[in-house]
């Protein structure tokens, strides 16, 4: 039940709009920026990332490297993580200087407006309340107040 509740929780909130329009949001909610940026940079760079790991296993296929489970396979996996990670690292230091010398200064600008609306917040709401209602049906569950 926790979990489902999470789900329909997340699902509207991530589901039913543009993610740049979804972080506009969390910022008219008034969700710090710095949080709203990390959404926003974390969503961006997963894509980023998972191609740099295909780019890996690429190179690994190339080199005739098949999967096991044994420690050979356990070693080349793990340095092929350390690898994703110091690759990571050094692509974060080239966009944080590329971003400083356009400008950055810790806000990023935005072209869209976002205004909640009475049916933004009816719905809102709607779904707070089916989250909620699955929570209690949970803990009356576990108190045995339901069979």
């Amino acid at each position: 039940m926790r979990g489902l509740s999470a789900v329909i929780l997340a699902y509207p909130l991530f589901a039913t709009s543009p993610f740049n329009i979804t972080v506009q949001a969390m910022r008219g909610l008034k969700m710090p920026e710095v949080t709203a940026q990390i959404f926003l940079f974390t969503y961006r760079y997963l894509f980023l990332l998972r191609e740099e790991m295909r780019s890996i296993e690429k190179s690994l296929a190339s080199k005739s490297f098949a999967k096991k489970t044994d420690l050979r396979t356990a070693r080349v996996i793990g340095t092929a993580l350390g690898m994703l990670f110091v690759r990571s690292y050094e692509r974060s230091e080239r966009i944080y200087r590329a971003m400083a010398s356009r400008g950055y200064d810790g806000a990023l600008p935005s072209t869209v407006k976002f205004e909640m609306k009475r049916g933004d917040w009816a719905k809102s709401f709607a779904v707070a309340g089916a989250a909620v209602m699955l929570q209690l049906i949970d803990f009356a569950s576990n108190q045995g107040m339901i069979i």
